[in-house]
């Protein structure tokens, strides 16, 4: 891992320690002898010696789920559902490998960037390209999702350039990919027309619960200490709050859908229907929400509601996008 990493990262003109656990050394590098376009070339031959491979990775895994999983179910439906497996492995990929990152290394908010750091950002990077990509040609993107995937590569490679901050920006990628799984898994659910099953509740509550607390709780704390560091870049900084800002308006957004869910449990309690987790109970027929066609909310990439207009379909965070149904 120490030399992999080390030979990925970025150069920079200032000393760079290389991982406190992952190389247990500082690596310094002497480049005041080359001009500034030469350092510059060399820094963006070497973020495109990962971003390149991460981005074909990410595609060729697509076209592996792609034509190994058959849906019975409309195209555009299958595709969104495909689409969010790759989301999923993804997901798991940050959230690990982000985990560990905190656990082994604790990493401080202004030091300097690692190259384990920079291998991972630049490989999400590669991942929110592939994801944009993707849902221009399955027709499955809109503004907020161009918005969303805009600022975290912003960020992303605003602390990749600058050499410093990209601890913040990995700190919010284990915030994100925490819900990541239950959000998923749920409109997978409900593009299977699981939506009335105990799977689909449960993803659906533990999706909302984990996003108020890590995005909510979490990542507004270190939005807040981040602030307040001098050697974060600013523009880091600027991205980093935008986003929370953005994750407490849909946890505001999402009190509706909590206390939707509340009024169809008593509803459901006082009937005497009992949801079964992976097939429809008949029963479900009597509930007044039963035939209602679901509403849902564009909240940019960042949330998918319960209850929008009747014509939409989707919108999710960690990078989902909306099922438009003629």
């Amino acid at each position: 891992w120490d030399y992999c990493f080390f030979f990925f990262s970025s150069r920079r003109r200032h000393t760079r320690c290389s991982g406190v656990s992952w190389a247990r050394r500082c690596v310094q590098e002497t480049v005041s002898t080359q001009s500034t376009w030469e350092r510059y070339c060399m820094s963006l031959t070497s973020y495109f010696q990962i971003f390149v491979p991460s981005l074909l990775i990410w595609t060729i895994l697509f076209q592996f789920v792609n034509n190994l999983v058959k849906i019975k179910t409309d195209k555009p439906t299958e595709d969104d559902i495909k689409n969010r497996i790759i989301s999923i492995l993804h997901g798991f990929y940050g959230l690990f490998l982000t985990l560990y990152h905190i656990l082994a290394d604790n990493p401080q908010y202004d030091q300097l960037n690692t190259p384990f750091q920079e291998f991972l950002v630049i490989s999400s990077s590669a991942y929110f390209l592939y994801d944009q990509i993707a849902c221009f040609y399955y027709n499955l993107s809109d503004t907020s999702l161009i918005i969303h995937h805009g600022l975290v590569m912003i960020g992303y490679n605003a602390g990749v350039y600058s050499g410093q901050g990209l601890t913040v920006g990995l700190l919010g990628l284990f915030y994100a990919e925490v819900s990541n799984f239950p959000m998923h898994m749920r409109q997978i659910l409900r593009g299977l027309k699981k939506q009335h099953t105990k799977a689909f509740i449960t993803c659906e509550l533990v999706y909302l619960v984990l996003y108020i607390i890590a995005r909510g709780i979490f990542a507004t704390a270190m939005s807040i200490k981040v602030s307040f560091h001098p050697n974060v870049p600013v523009l880091v900084k600027i991205i980093c709050a935008g986003i929370v800002i953005q994750s407490l308006f849909f946890i505001y957004r999402m009190v509706p859908m909590l206390k939707k869910m509340y009024a169809n449990y008593l509803e459901r309690k006082s009937k005497g229907v009992n949801l079964y987790w992976l097939s429809e109970n008949k029963a479900c027929a009597e509930l007044s929400y039963y035939k209602k066609k679901s509403v849902n909310n564009v909240f940019c990439c960042l949330l998918y509601t319960s209850d929008a207009a009747d014509d939409l379909l989707c919108v999710d965070l960690g990078g989902r996008r909306i099922i438009k149904k003629k």
